[in-house]
């Protein structure tokens, strides 16, 4: 029995724990570091926001959630870059930080994990 709930709450932790990533990844991007490490968090995100599209649209039939971590992988892609001034960057990391929290809190809620 436990092991089905296990296997149940598998994906919830799984998404919660990229979720603790991502934030940690934006948070470490409003502090100044090396330009190697804004190249790592878009990869990471892009991937990381990928894997929540696929999540929120295939297990959860959030299409407009879906939709939306869709276009924050578009605008933190590696491959053809969005070029904002690094004040505009930081506001962009603070929004999507708050966003994720809201999205955790929403969609995970305690009898869920």
């Amino acid at each position: 029995m436990s092991n089905f709930k296990l296997r149940k709450t598998y994906p919830c932790i799984l998404i919660i724990a990229c979720t603790v990533l991502i934030l940690m990844v934006l948070w470490g991007e409003i502090i100044n570091l090396p330009h190697s490490f804004h190249l790592f968090v878009r990869w990471f995100l892009t991937v990381s926001f990928a894997v929540l599209a696929v999540y929120d649209f295939l297990i959860k039939k959030n299409i407009l959630l879906a939709c939306t971590f869709i276009i924050l992988l578009g605008l933190f892609n590696p491959v053809y870059g969005i070029h904002f001034t690094r004040a505009v960057w930081q506001c962009i990391d603070i929004v999507v930080m708050c966003m994720l929290v809201w999205f955790t809190m929403v969609h995970f809620p305690k009898s869920e994990v």
